[in-house]
């Protein structure tokens, strides 16, 4: 039994030591092999469509409560989702769903039925300080908050 040349390593640390192995395939494991062109293919393949939403007024730990609401849903029931929710965030994340789903449906002509939330997060942006008056002339601060909403689609294989 020989020992293996490359040991078990994740795909992008394998990647990163071993870009020019790949012109050299008989060096690769079989299984090593496989799995880099499943990524390959997967990526060749994966058409998604991100939109972003940029300082947003509001704090991301809000957001996050309506992020997980519609993750992994299709876009139609996401949509339905988030028109009922009444809050600031579900109106925001509305507003990027729908552009993503426009930025899917004019650059890449796909079809929006087969359409589904693949990724969807939130990070935190900038904060405005502000100082509120304290007792006994201290001074304690107020964070406001800003954060960035995204939001990418993807067309579902098989329905």
């Amino acid at each position: 039994t020989e020992k293996s040349i490359y040991p078990s390593l994740l795909l992008n640390q394998w990647w990163a030591i071993n870009l020019e192995s790949l012109l050299q395939p008989e060096l690769l494991e079989p299984i090593l092999l496989r799995r880099v062109l499943w990524e390959l293919m997967k990526i060749m393949n994966n058409v998604n469509v991100t939109a972003k939403y940029m300082n947003a007024r509001v704090s991301p730990k809000k957001v996050a409560i309506v992020l997980d609401m519609i993750r992994g849903k299709d876009l139609e029931e996401a949509k339905k989702i988030l028109a009922f929710d009444r809050s600031k965030p579900g109106k925001l994340v509305l507003k990027v769903l729908k552009s993503a789903e426009a930025n899917i449906l004019n650059n890449k002509k796909m079809e929006k039925d087969r359409l589904f939330v693949s990724k969807i997060w939130v990070s935190g942006g900038s904060m405005q300080k502000r100082i509120k008056a304290g007792a006994k002339g201290r001074a304690d601060p107020i964070l406001k908050r800003y954060s960035h909403i995204y939001v990418s689609l993807e067309e579902r294989v098989s329905k």
